[in-house]
């Protein structure tokens, strides 16, 4: 990993003035790169690199005083790297290339788009992304020196900060990627304060663990608010996430339904059958009021609520398979029939059933629907569900 410097130079006709960084820093320099590197790069090592990007006619009219502006500022080594002119979408791809080729693994890259032909801050900003996927380089900033703003009192020109901007781009692919895929590891990188709240989310949700399910309070995201002095174009991306979101309640079991929802969004359907069948059953569990403990549920299971309230001989059978004292086959009626009282005389039974055999024969790779009908199965009973809980709870 090291840190890399970029600029283009460009052909003008440039005139000594001092440039301005955040107002505190400032430097007196023909060219703007001069005072970047006077800011940015000074304590630099010999693996750092400095790169400046010039056509033929950029590197005969500055190149050589620009480099004998730059040379004893830094250890960083200095490339001069010749590039076209832009004349034609061919020489354009082969500046873009130049410019990815020069960026190594994980370099740490602090970019000047003050010169050089129009179009070249654009490609920067496009060869930006792409390193940043194909090679892990991370921008620590992009600067603009606005010789034209130049107050003439002082001669004083500010340098603009730019990086917000690309921070707002990365936030906008990454939060389509929450939003469309439920994929959490770009924001995670974002929003290290809620690294650990997004880990759980996707973690739990993935583990179908019904109990962590229960308790993902509402993600921490929602957490957000105003001393993080986000920029208002931030605002609205924020919103979506917690309207992503917002439907986890804290320590709820019925979490198992916004759960379920995310899993049929983003077509994780083996997840989604595993959460609304074991999530309806704790749920079912709950409503009993019972103290239910672990060994307890691993002997009622949801076949033996389904088949024994279907047929009352199948419970009887169904004891007959496990070795468990009198008073426990009293306890485990009496729960199973705090269960039928909650399930009685509803649509819920039978949308067990068919829960039941479609997730066995998904999971066992007997599912002989294609994916449109496993999508439209597996949302009508989530629909049922839902409907049926909500009714439960009034």
């Amino acid at each position: 990993m090291a840190k890399v410097f970029i600029s283009a130079l460009g052909t003008g006709k440039y005139e000594v003035c001092k440039y301005g960084f955040d107002n505190t820093e400032i430097y007196e320099a023909k060219y703007v790169q001069e005072a970047a590197i006077r800011n940015f790069c000074k304590e630099w090592g010999d693996n750092d690199r400095i790169l400046i990007f010039c056509t033929q006619k950029a590197e005969e009219t500055h190149w050589c005083e620009l480099f004998d502006a730059i040379k004893n500022i830094t250890k960083a080594k200095i490339e001069k790297i010749k590039i076209s002119d832009g004349k034609n979408e061919k020489e354009i791809w082969d500046i873009f290339n130049s410019f990815c080729e020069c960026i190594k693994t994980e370099d740490e890259l602090y970019i000047d788009i003050t010169h050089g032909l129009r179009s070249i801050p654009m490609l920067i900003m496009v060869a930006v992304s792409y390193v940043n996927i194909l090679k892990n380089a991370e921008v620590k900033n992009i600067s603009y020196g606005a010789y034209e703003m130049k107050d003439s009192s002082n001669n004083l020109a500010p340098v603009f900060d730019l990086t917000p901007f690309y921070r707002l781009m990365r936030w906008t692919n990454a939060t389509k990627d929450f939003i469309n895929y439920g994929k959490t590891e770009p924001l995670m990188k974002l929003l290290p304060k809620y690294e650990q709240s997004l880990y759980n989310l996707n973690k739990v949700i993935l583990s179908n663990n019904i109990s962590k399910i229960k308790d993902l309070k509402n993600i921490n995201i929602n957490t957000f608010n105003a001393d993080e002095k986000f920029e208002k174009p931030f605002i609205p991306l924020i919103e979506k996430i917690k309207e992503k979101t917002k439907n986890f309640k804290q320590d709820n079991t019925e979490n198992f339904l916004p759960a379920t929802k995310w899993c049929i969004d983003h077509e994780l359907y083996q997840n989604a059958y595993s959460i609304l069948l074991e999530g309806l059953f704790s749920y079912i569990f709950e409503k009993t009021e019972c103290s239910i403990s672990k060994d307890m549920k691993k002997i009622i299971s949801i076949s033996a609520v389904v088949h024994s309230k279907s047929n009352k001989d199948a419970l009887e059978t169904f004891l007959l398979n496990y070795e468990c004292k009198d008073e426990k086959k009293t306890e485990v009626k009496k729960i199973l029939q705090k269960v039928w009282n909650i399930i009685d005389n509803t649509d819920i039974v039978g949308c067990m059933v068919k829960l039941i055999k479609e997730r066995n024969d998904f999971m066992h790779g007997n599912f002989e629907s294609d994916i449109n009908k496993l999508k439209k199965s597996i949302n009508e009973h989530y629909k049922t569900i839902k409907n049926w809980v909500e009714k439960s709870c009034l």
